[in-house]
Formats: C-alpha cells, sequence, structure tokens
C-alpha cells in the first residue's frame, strides 16, 4: 500500500470516529411511563392477575390494559350453582359446578 493511501484510511477513519463522538451517536435509553389507575401507581411492566374479579391488569409505557374473561357462565343445570375457579386470569375464566 502507498503511503498516500495510508494517509487517506487514515484520515477516513479518524473523521469516522471524532464524527461518531460529536453527534452523539450512543444508544439512546428508552423512557418508559409508569400507570395510574384508581388512585393506585403501578410501574411500566407489573401486572395483576390475582384478584376476586377475574381480571387482568397490566400497565405497558403508560396505558393501563384491562382484560376481561371472555365467557360467562354455563347454563343452569338443575340445582348446580356454577362458580368461578380461584386461580389467576386466565384460569379464573372457567367455572366449576357444585351440585
Amino acid at each position: 500500500m502507498s503511503m498516500v493511501t495510508k494517509l487517506v484510511v487514515l484520515s477516513v477513519l479518524t473523521y469516522l470516529v471524532s464524527s461518531e463522538e460529536e453527534h452523539g451517536f450512543n444508544d439512546a435509553e428508552l423512557t418508559r411511563y409508569d400507570c395510574t389507575y384508581n388512585g393506585t401507581k403501578w410501574s411500566h411492566g407489573t401486572y395483576n392477575n390475582t384478584n376476586p374479579e377475574c381480571r387482568f391488569y397490566w400497565c405497558n409505557n403508560g396505558t393501563m390494559e384491562i382484560y376481561n374473561c371472555t365467557n360467562g357462565p354455563p347454563p343452569t343445570y338443575s340445582s348446580c350453582q356454577y362458580v368461578r375457579w380461584n386461580k389467576p386470569f386466565p384460569r379464573c375464566c372457567h367455572y366449576v359446578g357444585a351440585c
């Protein structure tokens, strides 16, 4: 490699390194937002799937997402009472018969 080629390569590398530092091409930090729901503060990414109303609460970057069961109780049969499972969401959406 000639001396001129070496100088050009060195100059280009020096320029690239210095321009990266000047313009701050570092990875930007992501901003995550907390949620407030019914007076309770939730941190981003936290969830609650164990509650008496059988819902899934999830704080997703400032938006409180709430998921309900998509099913209702099955039709009544004889004198059986149908109650939800006492499990975390979504298993609490299932009913068991107490006859």
